[in-house]
């Protein structure tokens, strides 16, 4: 799978992912490394939030 990383500065929004190896569960991304590197399981993912908060996906492509 890609290698996923997730940047967010709002520490208030809580994330829960589908198709990622370490999924995310409403969980707040504090630090900056609390969503780096993750990987894909599938050639797509998804991410939600709540509240809905913007989020920088790096994603690594081979």
């Amino acid at each position: 799978g890609e290698q996923i990383s997730l940047f967010s500065l709002d520490l208030k929004a809580r994330f829960t992912s589908k198709n990622l190896k370490y999924p995310l569960k409403n969980l707040r991304l504090k630090t900056l490394f609390s969503g780096s590197l993750n990987e894909a399981t599938n050639h797509c993912f998804s991410l939600s939030s709540e509240p809905k908060s913007v989020v920088l996906v790096y994603q690594k492509f081979s």
